[in-house]
C-alpha cells in the first residue's frame, strides 16, 4: 500500500487509494490488450475496463458500509438517506480509452452531507495520482514522492 501524505489518514481515504489503485491494473492490462467497445442508451462507449474497474472500486470501498453511486451501476436511491456517499467514474474517459490516448483517469469522491471531503483521481497510464482530504489538503504523486498543491479556500 502506498504511504499516504497526511496526518490523519481515515480509513476511506485508505479504501479509495487502494481500490483506484487495484482498478488502475486492471485498467491497463485491458489497455495494452484488443478490447472492444458497446454504445450505452446515451450513446457513450462501454468497455470491459469500465466494468471491471466499476467491480474491483465497489468491492475495495464497500468495506467502508457507505452507500456507492457509480457512473456503472443501477442508482440506488436509499443512498439518499445516508450522511455519506461515494460517489464514482471507474473509467473517465472511455471514449479517450477506446481512442488510446491514454488521456483516461479513475475517480472516486466521498461527500459527506452534500460537501465533498475526499477525492482521488487515477491517471493509470502515467502512475500518477491525486488525492485531497478534507483538512489535510491536496496532493500529487508521482515519480515515486508526493508534492503538495497549492489550494485555495
Amino acid at each position: 500500500m502506498l504511504k499516504l501524505p497526511f496526518s490523519k489518514k481515515t480509513l476511506e481515504t485508505r479504501l479509495a487509494v487502494e481500490a483506484v489503485m487495484e482498478a488502475g491494473k486492471a485498467v491497463i492490462e485491458i489497455y495494452n490488450g484488443n478490447f472492444s467497445s458497446i454504445l450505452k442508451d446515451d450513446n457513450s462507449p462501454l468497455t470491459e475496463a469500465d466494468i471491471k474497474s466499476n467491480k474491483i472500486i465497489q468491492q475495495i470501498i464497500s468495506g467502508s458500509q457507505h452507500p456507492i453511486l457509480s457512473e456503472e451501476s443501477p442508482d440506488n436511491k436509499e443512498r439518499l438517506k445516508h450522511k455519506k456517499i461515494w460517489i464514482v467514474d471507474p473509467l473517465d474517459g472511455t471514449s479517450d480509452f477506446v481512442n488510446r490516448t491514454d488521456e483516461f483517469t479513475i475517480m472516486i469522491a466521498l461527500v459527506e452531507d452534500n460537501k465533498p471531503i475526499l477525492g482521488v483521481v487515477y491517471w493509470p497510464v502515467n502512475n500518477i495520482l491525486f488525492l485531497a482530504q478534507k483538512g489535510e489538503g491536496a496532493y500529487k504523486f508521482a515519480k515515486d514522492e508526493w508534492l503538495k498543491l497549492e489550494i485555495n479556500d
